[in-house]
């Protein structure tokens, strides 16, 4: 073999493992995403539980590459949560809260992408409700160890950082800190409340059941 081949190889070689890392890489890590507005967040289903996480993205107009393409003049809004391999609460529902006034043009996921090949569980019930975009496991909560598939929505505004909630049914929940589309600061405040009191009226919901 001449060293011009082997230089090929080699060079193929190394084509090759870049694609096999970035393909398999978190959307926290992606270099397409936004700078600012991708990372991970912690969060804890019961009070002094174990830790599982979530990951998020945000991708500017055409900068998204994943296997569902969306009109190119909007931002794309990237989560994927994983639930601790010690966790003893399953996860039954994750949401993003949005302001009430801000239209998501696509709720979806993309089953091929992020670090879990081919990406976790897909929600069984996804939509956009006036104060939040969610995304439900009824009936295969997703267990310890386990992830969701990256979960997407659409939106012409750019992000703000505000909040979200991760769903153990009625064994626990945790409120986490997720970017999300507001086309004003003085809508945040709106967005937070407003998200918070929805989660609050649905477990207030959920607890009479379990009483009665």
């Amino acid at each position: 073999m001449t060293a011009k081949c082997r230089v090929r190889i080699w060079a193929l070689l190394a084509v090759l493992f870049v694609y096999g890392q970035s393909a398999t890489a978190a959307i926290w890590e992606d270099p397409a995403a936004m700078p600012s507005y991708q990372d991970r967040t912690y969060f804890s289903l019961t009070p002094g539980g174990t830790l599982s996480f979530v990951d998020y993205a945000v991708y500017a107009p055409g900068d998204y590459d994943g296997s569902v393409t969306f009109n190119s003049d909007l931002y794309v809004y990237a989560y994927q949560f994983t639930n601790s391999a010690s966790s003893t609460v399953g996860i039954d529902y994750f949401s993003v809260g949005v302001s009430p006034d801000v239209a998501i043009p696509d709720v979806t996921y993309d089953p091929a992408m992020g670090y879990a090949i081919p990406g976790g569980s897909d929600p069984a019930l996804y939509l956009k409700l006036p104060e939040s975009v969610i995304y439900m496991y009824p009936g295969q909560n997703i267990g310890p160890g386990g992830s969701s598939s990256v979960l997407l929505f659409t939106s012409n505004y750019g992000p703000q950082m505000a909040y979200g909630y991760v769903s153990g049914g009625v064994k626990g929940g945790a409120v986490v800190e997720l970017p999300s589309p507001v086309p004003e600061p003085a809508t945040l405040g709106l967005l937070i409340g407003g998200g918070l009191l929805a989660f609050r009226r649905r477990r207030v919901g959920a607890d009479k059941k379990c009483v009665s």
